[in-house]
């Protein structure tokens, strides 16, 4: 199975499981050819829009990168020469 569907599926189960990610949703998931894994996901807005619903909370964001990093390091079978495997989550 390929990264980004594995990071895809873990993703899935995080938007499914916690609470916290239920108004969220995968955009895309791309591996760039220098080690560079770029997430694309989203939070559901509500209408009327305000300032605190028009934006995904960092908290969000830095713990999404974390379950990724984890869920990739455990699964790693790189060799140690090889650059490690940089995450860039992005949302809107």
């Amino acid at each position: 199975m390929e990264i980004t569907e594995r990071i895809a599926g873990l993703l899935e189960e995080k938007f499914v499981a916690d609470e916290a990610y239920n108004d969220c949703f995968t955009v895309d998931i791309e591996m760039k050819p220098n080690n560079r894994l770029l997430v694309f996901w989203m939070q559901t807005l509500d209408f009327p829009l305000t300032n605190a619903s028009t934006s995904v909370a960092i908290w969000k964001v830095l713990l999404m990168k974390r379950v990724i990093g984890q869920h990739i390091r455990a699964g790693s079978q790189q060799p140690r020469t090889e650059s490690p495997t940089k995450i860039f989550t992005a949302v809107p």
